[in-house]
Parts: structure tokens; C-alpha cells; sequence
């Protein structure tokens, strides 16, 4: 690869508040700086901690998966970091459609008595969009609502301005695996958990709606994954190689 041109492009606007669209003045550029990731196999980031460190007192990795079809919201999954980096993931499942508000009301009764300053890391917009449909279909009160949303920050959304990763997607799973992150069930996604509570719901064996739960821990502990990296010494420099 022809280091003068590497060099003429991959430095440019790599500043304090930099994102990843100053690496290219047009089309080409951009796509440049995402061959040079693929083909090094390295990540070419720009300063971040700014973002990152805002309100560091906890750590919340949310997950939520929704039932196809009937759209029912049926797992709400929390990964709590403590300042030891000590972990505890938690399910609020709705083991039945018609247990969805049950499962919602003792979500908020958790978050109710969490402190005002934490952070909840969640990965792309369907966490929010999911926790937004749960308050307009059963209610939220408006403190509790500034306390979710106003403390939200979306990881996908902060990777796709400030780095450009060698991977072919910036889905979760693409993303964490190339972290180092790897799913106890070996060829798991959001579909295969839809299907999984699907036939939890249709026989009762209970091993389908452990698995859907198990799916969604590793979601949230690849979500934490992506947001060690990316508040982490991980960053390599544009200017190395």
C-alpha cells in the first residue's frame, strides 16, 4: 500500500473533537480509510475520552429483545458494572406476551432506586427505540424518563464517528468479535432468540427461555467489551505503521 498516500489521507482531521468522516474530503477517501483498516487489520481512531468519560460512577450494558410478530418486548437484560469492575447481569423477562407491563414495572422499580448519575451503554438504536415503545404502551414517569433517556449513549453511534475498524459490518457482533468478545452459543443472533422464546411459548420446555436469556447476557457483556475498547489504551495511532 503506497505509505505517501496513506499518509496524505489518514491523518487529516484527527483532532481533539475529530470524527471519522474528517478522515476523507469526499467519497474515495472515506473508502480508502476503510481499505487501509481491512487490509492492516488495525483500527484507525481519533480522540474519544471527552465522550466517554462522562459520569463514570456505574456501568449499565442494556440489551432488549422483542418477539416477531406480535412485537412484545419480552426481555429487558442489564450487565451493572461497580467501580471494582465487579459484574451483575440481570433479567427482567416477561415470560408470557400479557406479562410485558409486569415485566416493565419491575424495571422501573430497579432503575427508581439506581443514583441520578449513571450511564447506560447500549449498542445501536434499538435498545432505545424498544425502552420508548415500553414507556408510550405502559407509562413512565417523567423523572424516571430524564433518568433513562437523558443518561443513554449509544456505542454503534459513537464507533461510527470516531473510528473506522477493519471489519465488514459494524453490527454488535462483527464489532465485539473483533475486540475479543465471543457468544457462548456458537451461531446465536437476535433471530435465534426470537425463535427460541417462540418455542419456549409453544412447548414449555424452559431450556428455550434459558437460552434466550443466556443470549442476551452475552449481548450485554459484548456491549461492555465494545465500550472497554473503546474508553480503553486500545486506540492505535492513525500515524503507527
Amino acid at each position: 500500500m503506497d505509505g505517501a498516500l496513506r499518509d496524505s489521507i489518514l491523518p487529516r482531521g484527527f483532532g481533539d473533537r475529530a470524527t471519522a468522516l474528517d478522515l476523507a474530503q469526499n467519497a474515495y477517501d472515506l473508502l480508502f480509510a476503510v481499505a487501509c483498516a481491512l487490509h492492516e487489520r488495525t483500527s484507525l481512531t481519533s480522540y474519544t475520552t471527552t465522550i466517554l468519560s462522562l459520569r463514570p460512577v456505574r456501568f449499565f450494558g442494556g440489551r432488549s429483545e422483542c418477539q416477531q410478530g406480535s412485537q412484545v418486548i419480552y426481555l429487558i437484560g442489564v450487565l451493572e458494572v461497580g467501580r471494582n469492575g465487579a459484574e451483575r447481569y440481570q433479567a427482567f423477562l416477561a415470560e408470557r406476551p400479557e406479562d410485558e407491563e409486569a415485566m416493565w414495572a419491575e424495571f422501573l422499580d430497579y432503575l427508581d432506586v439506581l443514583p441520578d448519575e449513571i450511564t447506560i451503554y447500549h449498542y445501536h438504536n434499538f435498545e432505545s427505540t424498544h425502552l420508548r415503545k415500553l414507556s408510550e404502551r405502559h407509562g413512565l414517569e417523567e423523572g424516571l424518563r430524564v433518568k433513562l433517556f437523558d443518561n443513554l449513549i449509544d456505542l454503534h453511534s459513537v464507533l461510527k464517528q470516531f473510528a473506522v475498524l477493519p471489519v465488514y459490518s459494524y453490527g454488535l457482533k462483527s464489532v465485539a468479535k473483533w475486540m475479543g468478545f465471543s457468544w457462548r452459543e456458537k451461531g446465536s443472533d437476535a433471530a435465534m432468540s426470537m425463535l427460541w422464546f417462540d418455542l419456549w411459548l409453544s412447548t414449555g420446555d424452559r431450556k428455550y427461555l434459558e437460552l434466550a436469556v443466556e443470549y442476551n447476557e452475552d449481548d450485554c457483556r459484548g456491549t461492555r467489551a465494545v465500550r472497554e475498547w473503546v474508553g480503553g489504551p486500545r486506540y492505535q495511532s492513525i500515524r503507527e505503521g
